[in-house]
């Protein structure tokens, strides 16, 4: 948490000036890159400092009714950093919700939920080379559906968030964690606990996020009907490489351990997944993610004929990026292990696009099989056959066999594909493709 040190005589005026120059710009960037719509901003400046109101709703809400929030704005010259160290700051902003959100009756329910506190606190320090350092309180609550016995409800031990923004918003670093999280619903009661999230992310200059992302959940109970479901140790990490013209992208998910009910059949142990995505066309990845932000916000106010025409000029609008993609040559490799009660599942595959020249589109194939002649990759996967008799796969697992896309070897079922030059093969037999 942000520790207030002191209060001294940085003066208001030159505070509000350099809030009042800054605030709406920061404002518009923030609404931009959560891709929700800001409805409004009014800024007063006082002798004391500068009290501000924002207001956002998602893009396609059929009803004006956007959230409004407070921002209180004063002067802050010391305040002890993250990592303890004491910086000097230009300007504090103290940010709530606006008293006047909700009607009456869903005031009540969110005080009860919160136990008359206030629901977060956003505490914002600006420093005088322009850099920001946040920190996000939600306070502890528990929302019941009513009060029936078994009712739905949702119960939390509150979050804290502290993050680092730079001056030119540019860079991100942060971590946020919570203790515990407890839902009934439906009769199932789920806990989670030990939640924690750190980031590392830099903008770049086509406008993406690349860097670092992770999260650990120390274990989720279940309690349901057929018994108590523990899963112990979750960890998945992301991370975005920026190699000038093309990004790297890889993807980690780890569950250390599962314990299910005794008796289960379908009992899973642990799982490892991985997924890695080379040369990925750095322009061509940032202009489809931001043409797909437009058009999710075109058909989220479109009539439903608009929302069609809209879904169908995707393609066409950005054809010359999906052509930049495929000239990059992507890679992508998944690996998947998964530890069961009957024996490891282990799945391997990999997918190559090549040999798409640069005089070459998508646009210019005749047919969307002459597209198959860039594209090999093969797959490898084997699972114990006692597990896939307990699956709904089992009646049709003979025949699979006959048709030679399942070969078993003892207790062991696998499936060996390859594509190359437009040819399909699975376990060594030809198979034709249909488009």
């Amino acid at each position: 948490m942000v520790a207030i040190v002191g209060f001294f005589g940085i003066s208001p005026i030159v505070t509000s000036k350099i809030m009042e120059d800054n605030f709406s710009t920061v404002t518009t960037n923030i609404a931009k890159e959560a891709n929700i719509e800001l409805k409004d901003i009014t800024y007063q400046s006082s002798l004391t400092g500068a009290t501000a109101y924002t207001a956002f709703q998602p893009y396609g809400q059929t009803q004006d009714s956007p959230i409004k929030i407070k921002h209180e704005i004063s002067t802050l010259p010391f305040y002890t950093k993250t990592d303890g160290s004491s910086g000097l700051a230009a300007a504090y902003i103290k940010s709530t919700l606006a008293d006047d959100n909700f009607s009456t009756e869903i005031q009540e329910k969110i005080n009860t939920a919160f136990n008359n506190q206030p629901p977060g606190l956003l505490e914002t320090v600006v420093d005088y080379n322009g850099n920001y350092h946040l920190t996000l309180t939600i306070n502890p609550a528990e929302i019941m559906e009513n009060q029936e016995p078994n009712q739905n409800s949702l119960k939390f031990s509150g979050l804290d968030g502290s993050f680092n923004v730079s001056e030119n918003g540019e860079q991100v670093t942060g971590t946020a964690q919570f203790q515990s999280l407890v839902i009934n619903s439906a009769g199932n009661a789920t806990q989670l606990a030990g939640f924690e999230t750190h980031m590392n992310q830099n903008k770049t200059s086509t406008g993406l996020w690349v860097g670092k992302s992770d999260l650990t959940i120390a274990n989720i109970n279940t309690q349901t009907p057929m018994g108590e479901f523990v899963i112990n140790d979750i960890k998945a990490e992301a991370n975005a490489v920026d190699q000038t013209q093309t990004l790297e992208y890889l993807m980690k998910f780890v569950i250390k351990e599962i314990v299910s009910p005794e008796g289960f059949p379908l009992a899973v142990n642990s799982m490892d997944y991985q997924i890695n995505i080379n040369n990925i066309d750095a322009t061509a990845a940032a202009n489809l993610i931001h043409a797909l932000q437009d058009m999710q916000r075109q058909l989220e106010t479109g009539t439903p004929e608009e929302q069609q025409q809209i879904a169908q000029q995707f393609g066409t609008q950005n054809s010359e990026s999906f052509d930049q993609l495929l000239r990059a040559n992507p890679v992508m490799i998944q690996a998947l292990v998964i530890d069961t009660a009957q024996g490891p599942v282990n799945m391997d595959m990999n997918v190559n696009i090549t040999g798409f020249a640069q005089h070459q589109t998508v646009a210019s194939l005749e047919t969307p099989a002459q597209l198959m002649q860039y594209v090999s990759g093969n797959l490898k996967a084997q699972s114990p056959l006692a597990l896939l008799l307990m699956t709904p796969l089992a009646p049709q697992l003979e025949a699979y066999q006959q048709q030679g896309l399942l070969t078993v070897e003892g207790d062991t079922a696998s499936v060996n594909a390859v594509l190359k030059d437009s040819q399909l093969t699975i376990n060594d037999q030809v198979m034709p493709m249909q488009f």
